[in-house]
This record gives structure tokens, C-alpha cells and sequence, in this order.
């Protein structure tokens, strides 16, 4: 197996590098969204990331929850023009400022870690070809989703994602690639009520639980070698 098949994710502890943050959100009171959404972009920068964070209010997230999404730009990668990365933190509309759990501090690190990633993967890759636009995916008749997580780059990035929610589940890198030895019951399996792996489970949802799809092939091929790094 080639190492060089896949783009090679940041070799860094990016959760660890984010607990000095983690402590501020674990410390005394509530805080404003804006607040959080700073000091974020700030414990980045610090890290050597340059990440626009801000933050929206929605009425499809819980009370007291947050849920965030990322992006990466790469026209503005290219220009150096703005910052190459973006993550926006969404709150409950019924919320003006929230005081997360313990519980809740370590999976919204992990999230950033992931997010992290997954974007970090997709400027490797749109550096690696001079920015031009990666090709399109596999499956082009079944619609926009369907066609998105198709996409050579996306599967790829996905795959980093999978890998490390698996080695977090299990404990190691060899009970990960255990695990993907039957990813069917895997895609479904919970720990403490939660899927171990979301992105894993929300890949054979959306190709119908087919281990022979090749979307589904190609993706569990590289979350092994992610593994195997």
C-alpha cells in the first residue's frame, strides 16, 4: 500500500494544543457567543492558524448547544488575502450566551479537531494541484449530496475523520482498523448513547448500507491507511 495515495493529515496534537482554551470555557459563569467565537480565533492565531471564527444563532440547535461548521477557501489561500480557513459556531436561538459541561467542553475540542483537519486535508489538496478544483465525484445522477461526498476529496477528507473517531472508540489505531473489519455494525455501533463514528455511519446511510458501492470501498480503503500511517 502506497502512503503517498493519500494526502498526509498535519502531524500535530491539535486537542492538546487547544486545552488552554478548553480551561477558559471550563472557568466560572456563562459566556456571550461573541466571546466564545473570539477567544477561539485568538487560541488559534496562537497556535499558527489562521482561522476567521464568528458565530449564528439558529433554531434547529438545542438550548444550552452548540453546534459549528467549517470551511476552507481557497481562493483566499492563494491570494493571501483573508484567512484560508472559517469556522462559524451555532447557537440556539434561545441562548444569548451558554456555560457548557465538562463533558461538554471535551466534544466541542474534539470537534474543532476534526473540523481542523478535514479542512487542513483539503488545502493540502488544493495546494497540491496549484488550487485548480479537485474532480467531480463518482456518483453524478443522484443528486447534489450524493455527488458532494462522492467527490475524490471529500471521501478522503472524510476518511482522516472516520479514522480518528474510530481510534478514539476503540482505543487504538489496530482496534480502529478492527472495527472497519465489519463497518456495517460499525457504522451503527454506539458508545454511551452517541454513534462512535457519525461520519462513518452517515456515508452508508446515504449509499444504502452497500459495502460493495465503490464510494463506500474507497472510503473504507482510506481510512485504513490513514490507520496505518
Amino acid at each position: 500500500m502506497q502512503i503517498q495515495e493519500i494526502t498526509k493529515p498535519v502531524a500535530r496534537n491539535i486537542t492538546q494544543e487547544l486545552q488552554p482554551f478548553a480551561k477558559w470555557l471550563a472557568s466560572d459563569g456563562a459566556k456571550p457567543f461573541k466571546q466564545i467565537a473570539d477567544r477561539l480565533q485568538n487560541a488559534l492565531a496562537d497556535m499558527g492558524l489562521d482561522v476567521n471564527v464568528g458565530y449564528l444563532k439558529s433554531n434547529h440547535v438545542d438550548s444550552g448547544d452548540m453546534n459549528m461548521n467549517a470551511y476552507y477557501d481557497p481562493e483566499a489561500d492563494e491570494q493571501e488575502d483573508d484567512a484560508p480557513f472559517g469556522i462559524d459556531l451555532v447557537f440556539s436561538e434561545k441562548d444569548k450566551n451558554v456555560d457548557f459541561s465538562d463533558e461538554g467542553i471535551k466534544t466541542i475540542i474534539t470537534r474543532i479537531d476534526d473540523v481542523l483537519q478535514h479542512e487542513i486535508i483539503h488545502q493540502h489538496q488544493h495546494q497540491s494541484r496549484d488550487f485548480l478544483d479537485g474532480p467531480r465525484g463518482y456518483v453524478n445522477n443522484k443528486g447534489q449530496e450524493i455527488e458532494y461526498m462522492s467527490r475524490p476529496d471529500e471521501i478522503e477528507a472524510y476518511a482522516k475523520n472516520i479514522a480518528d473517531e474510530l481510534t478514539r472508540a476503540s482505543g487504538s489505531k489496530q482496534g480502529a482498523i478492527n472495527m472497519l473489519k465489519n463497518a456495517t455494525n460499525t457504522a451503527k455501533l454506539k458508545q454511551l448513547g452517541n454513534l462512535v463514528s457519525p461520519n462513518l455511519f452517515a456515508y452508508f446511510v446515504l449509499f444504502g448500507f452497500d459495502t460493495t458501492h465503490p464510494v463506500i470501498k474507497r472510503l473504507l480503503k482510506k481510512a485504513v491507511q490513514y490507520l496505518e500511517l
